[in-house]
């Protein structure tokens, strides 16, 4: 949509453009989709609002992944490749990396809880990132005390530092998208089925030629897409 030269469009502010942004386009430099610039051919002057329209996003990273993927055991690191982990293959990962003279990991699937039983003579604390998602707390052994979450990506971030927040709260973030598919498959969101998302413009007389778009998880860290494209379309509202 572009409604310049439309009735109306002289007015300041009054400008609608659409910007179909594709990652595997030559206007984008990237090494990450997921961390990139988009180049524009037009130049959107004091801008006024930006709206978030559709996504297309498939799913191409890791369900246990850095920096989700440590622990320690007896002082001893111990760091799980990063990878789409289901249950058994995890509990099978996490036995070959401790073997049975350090201890071994095993899951009651009446409680959803990771249990760690040391060796004879090995001492805990347990402890590190990817234990935490598995439900012990710092320092315990035995049977976890929360529930373990292996797909932990309920939603993501889609972080335009040119555009900021659309929150007060402490969350780097522009727009959120919630995780509603599998690993593999391509997430589709859109505001007609969702909801809206738009940030208005505190300085109006901002200009962008470029976008910076960053896609963050939950806990505020850039994702990794293993090379794989995706695509979104915005609405901005400004002046020409």
């Amino acid at each position: 949509m572009n409604n310049c030269g439309q009735l109306g469009c002289n007015t300041p502010g009054n400008c609608i453009h659409q910007i179909h942004i594709d990652t595997s386009s030559k206007s984008v430099a990237t090494a990450n989709p997921f961390d990139c610039t988009v180049l524009l051919n037009h130049v959107h002057r004091n801008i006024r609002k930006v709206a978030l329209k559709n996504v297309q996003m498939p799913i191409g990273f890791y369900n246990i992944r850095s920096p989700y993927n440590s622990f320690t055991i007896n002082s001893n690191a111990y760091t799980v490749n990063p990878g789409n982990y289901n249950l058994g293959t995890l509990v099978n990962t996490l036995n070959g990396l401790v073997t049975p003279s350090v201890g071994s990991f095993s899951v009651s699937g009446l409680t959803n809880t990771f249990q760690y039983t040391p060796a004879q003579g090995v001492s805990v604390p347990l402890s590190g990132t990817l234990m935490n998602l598995l439900g012990f707390t710092s320092g315990q052994s035995g049977v976890a005390q929360n529930s373990y979450i292996i797909n932990f990506d309920t939603y993501v971030y889609l972080y335009f530092p040119d555009f900021g927040t659309s929150s007060k709260e402490n969350t780097l973030g522009t727009f959120k998208i919630p995780i509603n598919v599998s690993s593999g498959a391509i997430l589709q969101w859109s505001e007609n089925i969702q909801n809206e998302q738009y940030v208005i413009a505190t300085d109006q007389s901002k200009f962008i030629d470029r976008i910076i778009v960053r896609v963050i998880d939950r806990y505020g860290n850039v994702l990794n897409n293993n090379g794989i494209d995706w695509s979104f379309t915005l609405e901005v509202q400004s002046d020409a």
